[in-house]
């Protein structure tokens, strides 16, 4: 749901943003820089491509839809999200914009990607033929670590990382809202038309999202005012969401892992009740296949794995099936934890010992191999050889587990 306070706030100039000032000062933040860098000898060349990485509701967006006709009003925006990552049009909508006859029309494009952390694999090799067209700058915003995009859009791309907006910062916006607002009774006192103390309370709770306080400070205003009980209202209703929700998926988790297929699919059902994004329940699904069943049954993984595609293909209310078959399968099977264990115990080998001791052995270090590297190809297929460094050699990190099998 979108506020009708976030479209009338939304930002046409750097000015009109609150919050993360060295990104946004017209003279000396960050944008103000790379806009002047980028001009020489009065020229306007290509604007360079960003990653916006930070918190939901600071601005990411709003900055993406701006940052290129701001600096040049010729660039035509495409913004795609979640929904275009898997459609059919997305890469007929790619292939135009890198056309010939668009190259000689000399039209420059900026393409903002919502929720870049969704972006498959093979999507970002699609956009990495675009970014280095010059009349094409790419914006990805994400609210998760920079592991999500490959190493070649990393290398092509400017990191902007935004922090959480203040109680402070909110409260501006909430003022600048409601002088804009047409629902308030503006024949009452101001004192009884807003409720200075119920909009700081709803400023501290909004913990920093822009986007989520508009949104509430609407829903707050009643019969032409705004007051304690109408925000607590808000607030009771919707303040304990995440706490709700990690609750949920917390006992999802445990259920898998205790082999329980009731509660399993319990947790499930009541995560689609409390609207929790079916894409995040596919993610934790296939946590818990990697973690929890791991090597007793390895098609637990890929099983997860297309459920979160299944999910993005075809989303609510049908992929729930989905999430509920692979949640059952996942309580039902053979636990391991094995190669999580051997995971930790070579993390922990490795922070204690320097780089060098964690070498491979001089025969390992290139493709071709040591004059007395054996390859086992050549001997059956197999030799015995100790492939750890010297420092760490005899460690065990795997060890083979007595696997449960549920009933």
């Amino acid at each position: 749901m979108t506020s009708k306070f976030c479209a009338i706030l939304q930002p046409q100039r750097l000015e009109d943003f609150v919050g993360n000032r060295r990104i946004f000062d017209p003279l000396t933040g960050t944008i103000a820089q790379i806009y002047s860098s980028t001009r020489q000898a009065g020229q306007v060349i290509k604007l360079p491509s960003l990653i916006l990485r930070g918190p939901s509701g600071t601005g990411k967006t709003s900055l993406g839809q701006i940052y290129a006709p701001l600096y040049d009003r010729s660039y035509v925006l495409h913004r795609f999200g979640p929904n275009d990552y898997v459609s059919h049009t997305m890469n007929a909508a790619l292939s135009k914009i890198d056309s010939p006859l668009n190259s000689q029309l000399v039209r420059k494009h900026c393409l903002l990607f919502d929720e870049a952390h969704r972006i498959s694999k093979q999507l970002q090799d699609k956009i990495m033929a675009l970014i280095d067209n010059p009349n094409v700058t790419v914006i990805f915003c994400t609210t998760v670590g920079l592991k999500c995009l490959s190493e070649g859009l990393l290398s092509r791309c400017l990191e902007v990382h935004f922090d959480i907006l203040s109680p402070q910062d909110i409260l501006e916006l909430c003022v600048r809202a409601l002088n804009t607002s047409t629902s308030l009774d503006r024949t009452l006192p101001p004192d009884e038309c807003v409720s200075k103390e119920a909009v700081v309370q709803l400023a501290i709770q909004a913990n920093g999202d822009a986007r989520k306080a508009l949104l509430w400070l609407e829903q707050a205003i009643v019969d032409g005012k705004i007051t304690s009980a109408s925000v607590n209202a808000i607030l009771c209703n919707t303040g304990n969401t995440a706490g709700i929700e990690s609750a949920l998926i917390s006992g999802l988790i445990k259920a898998i892992r205790a082999s329980d297929p009731q509660g399993a699919i319990f947790y499930v059902a009541m995560l689609i009740k409390h609207a929790t994004d079916p894409l995040y329940i596919a993610r934790r699904l296939i946590v818990s296949a990697s973690e929890d069943i791991g090597l007793a049954n390895p098609q637990a993984l890929s099983l997860a794995v297309s459920c979160h595609t299944a999910a993005s293909i075809i989303g609510l209310p049908e992929c729930q099936y989905a999430l509920a078959e692979t949640a059952i399968y996942l309580a039902r099977s053979p636990k391991s934890n094995a190669a999580a264990t051997a995971l930790q115990r070579a993390q922990e080998a490795a922070e204690s010992h320097s780089i060098e001791e964690c070498l491979p052995p001089p025969d390992y270090r290139h493709g071709h191999g040591g004059p007395t590297y054996v390859y086992p190809h050549q001997c059956g297929g197999y030799v015995v050889d100790d492939t750890l460094p010297e420092a760490l050699r005899g460690s065990t990190f795997y060890a083979e587990l007595d696997v449960h099998q549920p009933v």
